[in-house]
């Protein structure tokens, strides 16, 4: 989804530091000074494309009112576009994306490169032709979803989200349909698609040879606080993790081959499009070989997360996988659906936490206790078991009513669970808005299977006041859900939405931008919350927790919010700010013959983040005093770098000097050019090669007097005296992309004046 509009990516000229000009003292204000005289000139406007998002949703035919249950559903699956990774990311959903870590597609086959492979060197060899059959020595995984606030990849929780959201589509297809945002869930799960299918490796008769269900480990956690943009390999590396057959884990395959297939199922049922049922089979096909084998090896699961995502059993992953594959084709899938609950060993009748079938007389198996933990990426059981109830109903199972009992038991079990003093059940205290919203889920979809049931209406009405509490009717009088309401969490655990130029979580305390619809953690048992950043226990979010929270809406839209639309052009925009541009300051008092300046060139790009590797940076200066004297200022002026941020970068990038350039030699108009050239810097984090600062200390070889004044230098207007965190921006040294000016303002020269502008305000295009 590009627009592109034109406008200027230059910035405005922001006043610097007021006080006297250095030199002979001679004051130098802005009104009245000649250095400002500019009658006669022209101004020049740099203005290249800048690209600004589409509306979410991009096709708006909802013919309804605006209201609060679409509007909830909106923003919650909008969150989405704010975590995606790889390639296809800029220009897309989110002004404040972009591309990010696209080096996930070239990751080396290599056990020893720190942004490598898990995988033995003989493996790799003995597979090349599959895992490389391009033969450059890296394999593709790049795109899917970044986790949470920080930028792993795990198959869990990816998995887990892509299929809720499909799942509800599946389930609540009018929920999507009349708000507009079916194509928009759609291509949330299928952008999980790709990643898993690209993930897969299979050999020529389809077999699974190896599967990455992880990139980036536990490490990432404390690799610095930045947007993903600006994350380099270098400093944090990213591996990737595979399963295999010597190495195998059912619980990843499972969960991605349930996820394919769900997005087989929906991608078919609203096919546009020849292509959406090639899709759909592609999909189908690739969670065949995922689930067979998961299926070689039931009770064997990955160990590759540090213990961020360990889960608790394998099986009742294989049962959801089975269950889906299953429902894509019930007349010829059959034997999914009987590995689930017959034969000598169904999926539901061993393995941890899974034994949920016991054997019964006749050698029946009997469903024989209710789940009490809600539908997560750890636990599928509480999905299956309600599932199972309404698909044995359908077929007059003989075990159908014992299906239908304990999925009533789970949903009464969430009803009575532990809560907070004012009703919000409580699972766990991490993570609780999600468990709850998965809870709801799979209690409506009961009570709409089951409406005649006994506990139908106490069930629906517990639901209801589950979703009330997390967007707001709480004790503590805010949402849950940021950008809900007036009042909701401002310090979301996530640093893309942070943005801090300081690269720590509490620094700012506002967040840079709205994360519109993100779930943060939700309340502690007793209903407080800790709405701290640092606090990533209480202020945690992550597409797991999205995914549920979206589910549940989808759920509650048709009985609360039918025929509501979602808001028109959304998100809103973001006013564009200065992303480049110059700080300075005088280091000292100049003197006789040279002067020194603090030079910082900043990056501050948000729109996205993003470095620039052809940054340069004048400094403009007056030589007619040197030739008055009768001295050529390209021989006489002289200017060297005394201090220089770049030579202690991550790598070396030296600041490279060159001049005096001549602009207007009859005006006496010379600068200096700081080139930044390949250097990566952002923000003012010092790993990052930031703040790019340079004492540049300029001027005629020392002597007892020389024919120097600084006073008339264009750059030095408005400078003061300080250290080199006392620099203050200024428009007269500007600063330049690949020659462009993109801040600041030259003097006039050669009759022509440049000054960067600003760009307008973004504005949608459909």
């Amino acid at each position: 989804m590009v627009a592109c509009s034109s406008g200027g990516e230059g910035r405005g000229a922001g006043g610097g530091g007021g006080g006297k000009a250095k030199g002979s003292g001679a004051g130098a204000q802005d009104d009245g000074n000649p250095l400002l005289d500019l009658d006669g000139v022209t101004e020049h406007v740099s203005e290249p494309p800048v690209c600004s998002p589409e509306p979410f949703p991009l096709t708006y035919t909802c013919e309804g009112t605006p209201g609060p249950w679409a509007e909830a559903l909106q923003k919650a699956l909008w969150f989405f576009n704010v975590n995606k990774s790889g390639p296809g990311v800029h220009c897309t959903d989110v002004q404040w994306r972009g591309d990010a870590h696209v080096g996930d597609g070239v990751i080396a086959l290599d056990p020893d490169d720190p942004n490598g492979v898990n995988l033995s060197q003989a493996f790799i060899d003995e597979h090349r032709a599959v895992l490389d059959p391009d033969g450059d020595g890296t394999v593709d995984l790049a795109g899917g979803y970044h986790d949470a606030g920080d930028y792993i990849k795990f198959t869990l929780t990816t998995a887990f989200a892509a299929s809720m959201i499909a799942w509800s589509v599946y389930e609540y297809p009018d929920s999507y349909t009349t708000t507009s945002l079916l194509d928009e869930a759609l291509g949330q799960v299928r952008w999980a698609a790709d990643y898993f299918m690209k993930s897969t490796f299979r050999d020529a008769d389809g077999k699974l040879v190896a599967f990455a269900h992880q990139v980036a480990d536990a490490s990432d956690h404390s690799c610095f606080w930045m947007p993903p943009e600006v994350r380099r390999t270098d400093l944090c590396p990213r591996k990737a993790y595979f399963v295999h057959e010597g190495r195998p884990a059912a619980d990843v395959t499972a969960a991605a081959a349930a996820t394919l297939a769900l997005t087989g199922i929906v991608t078919y049922a609203h096919r546009k499009t020849e292509a959406d049922v090639e899709y759909a089979e592609r999909c189908l096909d690739y969670a065949k070989a995922l689930y067979e084998f998961a299926a070689r090896h039931p009770e064997a699961r990955a160990s590759d997360d540090g213990g961020l995502y360990t889960s608790n059993s394998s099986t009742d992953d294989l049962a959801w996988a089975a269950l889906w594959i299953y429902l894509a084709n019930p007349g010829k899938n059959k034997a999914y659906l009987d590995a689930i609950v017959t034969g000598d060993k169904p999926w539901l009748s061993f393995g941890s936490q899974a034994n949920i079938l016991q054997p019964g007389p006749n050698g029946q198996w009997v469903p024989a206790w209710a789940e009490s933990s809600p539908h997560s990426w750890d636990s599928m059981r509480s999905g299956v078991i309600v599932k199972l109830a309404q698909i044995m109903t359908d077929r007059g199972d003989p075990m159908a009513p014992r299906w239908v009992s304990i999925a009533r038991e789970m949903a009464e079990g969430f009803a009575s669970g532990s809560s907070t003093p004012d009703g919000f059940y409580v699972y766990a205290s991490w993570g609780s808005a999600r468990y709850n919203a998965a809870a709801q889920f799979t209690t409506l979809l009961f009570t709409r299977a089951f409406p005649d049931d006994s506990a139908a209406d106490t069930l629906t009405r517990w639901a209801r006041r589950q979703i009330d509490y997390i967007l707001g009717d709480n004790d503590l009088g805010k949402s849950f859900v940021m950008g809900y309401t007036d009042s909701y969490a401002l310090q979301p655990h996530h640093a893309a939405g942070h943005a801090s130029i300081y690269g720590q979580p509490s620094i700012p305390a506002e967040n840079r931008h709205t994360i519109w619809g993100a779930l943060v953690n939700g309340p502690q048992g007793d209903g407080s919350h800790v709405d701290d950043r640092d606090d990533y226990g209480s202020n945690e979010v992550t597409i797991d927790y999205n995914a549920a929270l979206v589910a549940a809406l989808a759920a509650h839209y048709g009985d609360r919010g039918a025929g509501e639309c979602p808001l028109l052009y959304f998100p809103p925009l973001e006013d564009p700010i200065d992303e480049f541009y110059a700080m300075a300051n005088l280091n000292d008092e100049p003197g006789v013959c040279r002067t020194q300046v603090n030079i910082r060139t900043m990056n501050e790009s948000i729109h996205p983040p993003r470095y620039d590797e052809k940054l340069t940076t004048r400094f403009w200066f007056d030589a007619s005093e040197v030739i008055a004297a009768g001295l050529d200022p390209v021989s006489a002026v002289t200017a060297q770098v005394m201090r220089d941020t770049g030579t202690s970068a991550t790598p070396p990038v030296p600041t490279r000097i060159s001049g005096p350039i001549a602009c207007d030699t009859d005006a006496g108009v010379y600068y200096f050019e700081l080139d930044h050239t390949g250097a990566k810097f952002w923000g003012l984090l010092p790993v990052l090669g930031a703040p790019r600062d340079v004492l540049l200390e300029y001027g005629l070889p020392q002597a007892a007097s020389c024919p120097w004044d600084s006073s008339n230098d264009w750059s030095l207007l408005n400078l003061q005296v300080g250290g080199t965190e006392e620099v203050a921006k200024t428009p007269y040294v500007t600063v330049y992309s690949d020659g462009e000016l993109i801040w600041g303002e030259e003097p006039p020269c050669m009759g022509e004046r440049k000054k960067a502008e600003p760009p307008p305000p973004p504005v949608y295009v459909r």
